[in-house]
């Protein structure tokens, strides 16, 4: 049975990766969290990873999460401009939102996903959870992009234990990468007071020093 964590007092400055991908990439081998995982570890950056193929299984890692302290929840997984896919599941946006609630309590999401940390996802996530930002790619990104540039933010914002993940310097900091890796991202966080009638959440788009869309 899962539970809010709105009591939980303190949490680490660490990494819960998720990763979820299709039949063809586990043929290939491809697995951007895998590789993330282990250089965030030669980085001495303190990170969880598990590997998913089901909603169920999300649903019993996201458990794990919570249960681990962890300030930082990565899922890397597909994705498109109206929901997220595990290897054998299709989630909607709400769908997803649902499931997360419990769980982002003053925590920070970062999706790995082609195309869905979009206003859509935002608008669910903020609307149920009290989740304080979520950032990810604005457009289809290859996995060594992904991989390169999520292994240089998190060594960036975490190798200095004393380091906050405030708004300013993951946006700074997200766009000096952004722009040395030629990606666009979308970062959203959550509006202190939330008005009727008004999203609640703020937008904030980095782009990458070509604006490109990676294929």
């Amino acid at each position: 049975m899962r539970s809010k964590n709105k009591k939980l007092e303190k949490t680490e400055p660490s990494v819960f990766l998720l990763e979820s991908n299709s039949l063809s990439d586990e043929k290939r081998g491809d697995s951007e969290g895998d590789v993330l995982s282990r250089v965030l570890h030669l980085s001495r950056v303190n990170t969880e990873y598990y590997y998913f193929r089901t909603k169920r299984e999300l649903e019993k890692l996201l458990n794990e999460f919570q249960k681990s302290t962890f300030r930082y929840l990565h899922i890397a997984c597909h994705g498109d401009s109206d929901g997220m896919a595990t290897t054998f599941d299709d989630l909607s946006f709400p769908e997803l939102a649902t499931l997360l609630e419990p769980f982002l309590y003053r925590r920070r999401i970062f999706f790995s996903a082609c195309g869905m940390t979009n206003p859509s996802l935002a608008r669910q996530i903020f609307s149920k959870s009290d989740c304080l930002s979520i950032m990810g790619p604005a457009d289809n990104i290859y996995f060594g992009d992904a991989a390169v540039f999520w292994a240089s933010f998190y060594t960036v914002m975490l190798s200095d234990k004393g380091s906050s993940m405030a708004r300013d310097r993951i946006v700074t900091n997200a766009r000096i990468l952004a722009d040395a890796f030629s990606i666009n991202l979308n970062y959203f966080g959550r509006k202190q007071r939330k008005i009727v009638g008004q999203r609640p959440f703020t937008y904030t788009k980095i782009i990458g020093s070509k604006g490109q869309q990676n294929a």
